[in-house]
């Protein structure tokens, strides 16, 4: 019974910490957008950064990502301040990564009102 017990109990313990999944998306209007930018790690072991400046707004977006933030920034900087697009951001913030966060999603969409 106590190794039954005992091995129930490892079983139990040792499930990994994604037993859940954690998602910010953010959606951005492509006139909204600013600024984007995309900064390496600075360790080797470091997330790189995703830094987007919204019009109107006081602070940035800065997203960490153990993914490639260029790609991301380079997608962003085809719409900036173009009202016919928006954005979508999906980050995985429970990710199995060394930092534990990715950029999911990185997406140009036409704008459902394109402005004339």
């Amino acid at each position: 019974m106590r190794i039954a017990l005992a091995v129930v109990a490892s079983m139990v313990l040792s499930t990994s910490a994604s037993a859940y999944q954690h998602f910010v998306e953010y959606r951005i209007g492509g006139s909204q957008i600013e600024r984007v930018t995309a900064a390496p790690p600075t360790e080797t072991e470091a997330p790189s950064t995703l830094t987007i400046k919204v019009k109107d707004v006081f602070e940035t977006i800065d997203i960490q990502t153990d993914s490639d933030a260029d790609e991301c920034a380079k997608r962003l900087q085809t719409v900036l301040g173009n009202a016919d697009f928006y954005v979508v951001i999906t980050v995985d913030e429970n990710a199995e990564t060394l930092n534990g966060i990715v950029i999911r999603q990185c997406t140009v969409f036409p704008a459902l009102n394109p402005a004339n």
